[in-house]
């Protein structure tokens, strides 16, 4: 569990981790991929060190974009960042480092996911579910 969330609600066992957040940052760990990116409600203060911050493996920059250790892995080419899954429950998403600091889905989502997986496991045929939560940021 991160010191940043002692009650454990930035967190969804084995796939997602809010290690930090503030200076409209967020710190998380995403399937094993620490990802340090734009988090423009973030208006408080950090409380891990910058030092810290700077080890994540995927580091959005609005000037220069996406760097990090992580790129090598995801991808053969930095140029084109690669996609990684977020595994949940019964269900994965494919994330990808998109333009603006976005990953293709938003992980705190996750319990609303989990809702619907239970859903769809008592639905009497298989379900197959078009997510159109979106939003302009």
């Amino acid at each position: 569990m991160a010191a940043a969330d002692p009650d454990g609600a930035g967190s969804y066992p084995g796939s997602y981790q809010l290690i930090d957040s503030g200076a409209q940052r967020r710190l998380e760990r995403i399937d094993g991929v620490e990802v340090n990116r734009p988090c423009p409600a973030a208006h408080w203060e950090p409380r891990l060190a910058p030092a810290r911050w700077a080890r994540a493996g995927l580091i959005y920059n609005t000037s220069t974009g996406w760097s990090g250790a992580a790129l090598l892995r995801l991808a053969p080419a930095v140029d084109t960042p690669g996609a990684w899954q977020l595994a949940g429950p019964g269900f994965s998403l494919q994330l990808r480092p998109r333009v603006g600091g976005q990953i293709g889905a938003f992980p705190e989502q996750l319990p609303h996911w989990e809702w619907l997986r239970r859903v769809a496991a008592r639905a009497p045929r298989r379900l197959r579910v078009l997510n159109l939560f979106a939003h302009s940021g």
